[in-house]
């Protein structure tokens, strides 16, 4: 089912426009009888066109759109292909049609030859009640002749878009772009055990325990990032016993610097991908005249009967619009 659809030939002359029903529905009734059967009548008015306009009529059969995946094609520089694709967005000759969940099925009321514009939505920050385009994936775009209640099927194919840039790319395979921030501890390692990789051959791994009940790690680079509401986006594939913090630190050319928190990420006992939207930090950074960024992690152990809490890291990258 669709979260948003957007309705085709409104004709003015017979029904109410969206604005003119919420205003209708929103709006506080005044107390005398006149303006009480005004905003009463209006409000009838607005059920009665909306009812109207949802009952299809028999010479207005959809076709469906069948859009069974939609996996991520990345090139040899651009690191892993993992995604966590939610979503599909779906315009129609570059009118918004709807967001649907996939595997998705898109009934479509246009005949003959369209335009389709598919785009890749996640959850932005990993909440799943704020559904966004990703910006880094290019759209899916096609040209395709409807007709009524037949099925389109299409599997997309996803490429990270052009003017993407990677200001580094870690999957943990040969080096590594992170080490703890405290030189006094050695709680980062690297795994190579089948049962805790989450692809190829090697993850990042850290556990804390009463011995040792907190950790930060950050790369050990700082990065020149764009400010200016530049979309900026970390990716990282993970899974974690408790949550932990995200950070970005910025500095300036003296030296000096400032940490800015970005979020927590919940605690997932299996392996997980989330798309951390880094733009607001980065540009509330960039406006204080911090030019070079540090992506850090940081956690401790939640109470202090918790024997040890582990974290586990792959295929990160810290990713902007260039």
């Amino acid at each position: 089912m669709p979260y948003i659809i957007y309705p085709r030939k409104i004709k003015q002359s017979l029904f109410l426009t969206l604005h003119e029903q919420l205003f209708i529905l929103t709006t506080p009734l005044q107390h005398t009888p006149v303006c009480y059967l005004h905003k009463l009548c209006g409000l009838c008015l607005a059920v009665l066109f909306t009812a109207v306009y949802g009952c299809k009529t028999s010479d207005e059969l959809p076709a469906y759109l069948s859009i069974n995946s939609m996996q991520v094609l990345a090139q040899s520089n651009q690191g892993s292909a993992s995604h966590n694709i939610k979503n599909v967005w779906v315009f129609i000759n570059s009118q918004p049609l709807g967001v649907y969940e996939l595997p998705a099925s898109v009934p479509v009321l246009e005949e003959g030859t369209v335009q389709v514009i598919l785009r890749a939505g996640i959850a932005n920050n990993g909440i799943s009640e704020t559904r966004s385009i990703y910006p880094f994936y290019a759209a899916d775009t096609f040209s395709v002749q409807l007709t009524p209640m037949q099925t389109i099927n299409r599997n997309s194919l996803m490429r990270y878009a052009t003017g993407t840039a990677f200001a580094f790319i870690t999957d943990f395979e040969v080096g590594n772009n992170f080490d703890d921030t405290n030189p006094n501890q050695n709680l980062l390692d690297i795994t190579a055990s089948p049962a805790l990789v989450f692809e190829g051959n090697r993850s990042a791994t850290l556990t804390i325990s009463q011995a040792n009940p907190a950790f930060e790690i950050g790369t050990i680079d700082y990065y020149a990032l764009p400010g200016n509401k530049v979309p900026v986006y970390l990716e990282l594939n993970y899974k974690c016993d408790q949550p932990f913090q995200v950070a970005v630190k910025g500095v300036n050319a003296e030296g000096n610097g400032v940490i800015l928190p970005v979020l927590y990420v919940n605690t997932k006992n299996t392996w997980n991908k989330i798309y951390i939207d880094l733009t607001e930090t980065v540009s509330a950074l960039e406006a204080e005249g911090l030019n070079q960024f540090q992506i850090l992690f940081k956690s401790a152990l939640e109470t202090n009967e918790a024997a040890q809490a582990s974290f586990y890291w792959d295929n990160i990258k810290l990713l902007y619009q260039n």
